[in-house]
């Protein structure tokens, strides 16, 4: 018995590693990846759009939507890293374009990445209210001894 995993690979019932079978599957699995950076990267510009505009409760709303693509992003690359010479072997054009494609992304990552934690500083976050000031040292000696 197979399980199928991201793109239509497919790893046998005793946990073996996935396998991929034919060009099709291949270039499934090259697409969906190559879709999952488009959603994220969507996602990500939308933050920036957001967080530029000083609307944090609204960026903030994006971040369940944006954590489940980036697991399934990673969860994409690491299969690759399994599949590798699988895809090499019956769709390297699609593996060419994905590479070319994940060098973009990352590069537009670096961007937008930048560009929050720059807008993020110039709103500032509410800072906490100061500590109060120490209390002054006692006079006297405080004794902690019932009186009497």
């Amino acid at each position: 018995m197979t399980t199928e995993g991201p793109g239509g690979a497919t790893a046998g019932a005793r946990g073996d590693a996935p396998q991929i079978s034919g060009p099709a599957e291949a270039e499934a699995l090259c697409s969906s990846l190559a879709q999952t950076m488009q959603i994220l990267l969507e996602l990500i510009e939308a933050e920036t759009t957001l967080v530029r505009a000083g609307k944090l409760v609204a960026a903030g709303e994006l971040e369940p939507r944006k954590s489940a693509y980036a697991k399934l992003y990673l969860n994409g690359l690491d299969l690759l890293r399994i599949v590798g010479p699988q895809l090499r072997q019956h769709a390297p054009e699609a593996l060419s374009m994905l590479r070319g494609l994940h060098e973009e992304f990352r590069a537009l990552l670096q961007i937008h990445m930048t560009a929050l934690a720059t807008a993020r500083a110039a709103i500032g976050t509410p800072r906490a209210p100061a500590a109060a000031p120490p209390r002054p040292a006692p006079t006297r000696p405080v004794s902690l001894r019932a009186a009497g």
